[in-house]
């Protein structure tokens, strides 16, 4: 995407409808997560880092993957206290850490090996970890 979108997307999708929307929904499922301490998230394809924010907001200690520079800037400028790192997935994850709470937002269309993707997300989890995640209603 270029970094024209990037900044059109981090401008709008705090008070857009539709945005607002999707965090309300996503927002009251991650709420019915059991809470411990030290609950660990990892966003992956985090975009412009909106929903990383919500996560540690949540009580999440929470971090992003993405692989645009330019929305890795606005991810840092929106949220400068979480971790961003750059990679793609799943072809980019090298190291070996476990969370209690994977989400790939509107990310798993985008990756050929989807089954091999998601088995690599389920080695990532701690035992009895959450994954959640979402995809468009259209292929457009």
């Amino acid at each position: 995407m270029e970094r024209a979108l990037y900044d059109e997307l981090y401008r709008t999708e705090e008070g857009h409808w539709w945005f607002r929307g999707r965090r309300a929904v996503i927002r009251s499922v991650l709420k019915k997560i059991p809470q411990s301490r030290n609950q660990t998230a990892f966003d992956i394809g985090c975009g412009t880092g909106l929903n990383t924010e919500m996560l540690a907001t949540l009580g999440f200690s929470a971090e992003g993957l993405e692989s645009s520079d330019d929305a890795i800037d606005f991810a840092r400028l929106r949220a400068p206290n979480i971790v961003v790192r750059k990679g793609s997935f799943p072809e980019g994850m090298v190291e070996e850490k476990y969370y209690n709470l994977i989400t790939l937002f509107d990310v798993l269309e985008h990756i050929e090996d989807d089954a091999g993707a998601l088995r690599l997300v389920h080695s990532l989890l701690q035992p009895g970890g959450f994954v959640l995640l979402t995809v468009p209603a259209f292929s457009f």
